[in-house]
Order: C-alpha cells, then structure tokens, then sequence
C-alpha cells in the first residue's frame, strides 16, 4: 500500500494544514527512488521513514518556520510542548478523574461514589475529625466526633437556677443537675433552645408530697451554641446538690 500526500496531510495534527505545500514539496524531493519513481509509488513503510515528524522539523526549521507539535505522529519522540497533554496510561473512562501522570502525561483515577460533583476543602484536615462544610459548600475540619464526650465538668458551684447560660462548644451538651427542694409542692424546669433566655422545655419534675424535703434530677442536652436556664416553677430551692457538664 502506498502512502500519498493526502495521506500525511491526514496524519498532521490540523493547525499544520498551512505548511501542506510545502512540506509535499520538501518530502517529494527527498523520496525519489534510486529507479526515478515519485513518492505516490512509495510503500506505507518507506514513507514513513522519509515523512517523520523528525525529518519534517527539520525542513520547517531550516526554512525558518516554527516547529509543529508532532508528539502524536508516529515515530515520533519529541517532548509535548508547553501547554501539551499526552495520555498513556489506561483507557479514559467515562466519568473518571483525571490527575497528572509526570511531565505533560495524565491518568485515570476512581470515585469513591457514583457521581461526577468534585468536593473542594478550604483549610486543613485533622486525622480523626469529622467534616462539615462551610457557607459556601467547601469542606472543613469539624472538630472532634460530635456524638463523643471526652470532658466532664462538676459545676455546681458556678450554676445558679434562673439564670441563662449557653453551650460555647462546637459539639453537644450533656447536662445533669440535682435540685434539693424544700416542703410541700413544687416544680423545676430545664429549658434550652437558640433564644436567649431560652422557651423550649426539655425536662421537669414536680413534687405533691408533704415531705419535708425531696430531691430532684433534671437531664437534658443542649446544642452547640445553644442557650439553657433551669427554673424554679413551684416551691422553694433548698440547695442545688449537684450540676455536671459533659461536653
């Protein structure tokens, strides 16, 4: 099979279409065979030897015309020019990363899911920390495992009833107080919400007996940033006996 001029305008990449003439010029007058015969006679393997990207860079060159990327022509071993992207590792699967491979070469990489929408992280990433996300969509670090409590906090004293407090943790509250209630009835309340004072009531008690004295415990879970007060609804507070945080 003989290989013509339309043939190698077929294998140049496009933008090298304006320098066909003269390049049909250069190869038909290095391809005269030693019997007087044309390049159209030429078999496929012959003209591939005289058309090389090499042999063709060369005649540009000497001419004064800027070299063609022929990284992809056969036969060629020139390195991709700046800006250039070459593929040689494994196929380009449908909906697949792709990731540099070294030098102007890429490669396929996998998803952890079924879907094409790429995660982008602003800030760093501590091992063991949960993500969230910000405002904007991005990933960032979340702290420790929310659903994890690694403090407790014995704050009874510097926790009062009828006063508000709020939970400054970026993970949830856990909270534990004992109240101490005088004779007769009486009612106590735990209210938490993102209010300040807090309205939403999570945990009560009350007493109807005519004890002297009775002891109530109040647990409840406050959010990050939330607000949470106890309140005494009925009676009178003989004395808080305990208040434990776990956050």
């Amino acid at each position: 099979m003989a290989l013509t001029l339309q043939d190698l305008y077929n294998l140049l990449p496009q933008k090298a279409a304006q320098h066909i003439r003269d390049i049909g010029t250069y190869v038909n007058t290095l391809s005269k065979r030693q019997d007087g015969l044309e390049a159209s006679t030429l078999t496929k393997a012959e003209a591939n030897a005289l058309y090389s990207p090499k042999v063709i860079q060369q005649h540009l060159q000497a001419n004064g015309t800027a070299p063609l990327n022929l990284t992809n022509l056969p036969g060629s071993s020139a390195t991709p020019a700046s800006g250039a992207v070459t593929h040689t590792s494994g196929a380009l699967t449908a909906n697949d990363p792709v990731f540099g491979n070294g030098g102007g070469d890429a490669k396929v990489g996998t998803r952890s899911g079924n879907t094409t929408e790429v995660a982008t992280v602003n800030g760093a990433l501590t091992p063991g920390h949960f993500l969230t996300t910000d405002a904007s969509g991005n990933i960032i670090d979340g702290g420790t495992t929310p659903s994890s409590f690694s403090t407790q906090n014995v704050v009874t004293g510097s926790r009062s009833t009828g006063t508000v407090f709020q939970n400054t943790a970026a993970k949830t509250m856990y909270v534990n107080v004992a109240l101490r209630m005088n004779t007769g009835a009486a009612s106590v309340t735990a209210d938490t919400d993102a209010s300040n004072p807090p309205t939403t009531t999570v945990a009560s008690g009350d007493n109807t007996s005519s004890a002297s004295t009775w002891v109530i415990s109040l647990n409840f879970m406050v959010l990050p940033g939330n607000f949470y007060e106890v309140n005494i609804v009925g009676g009178t507070l003989t004395l808080i006996a305990s208040w434990v945080e776990w956050i």
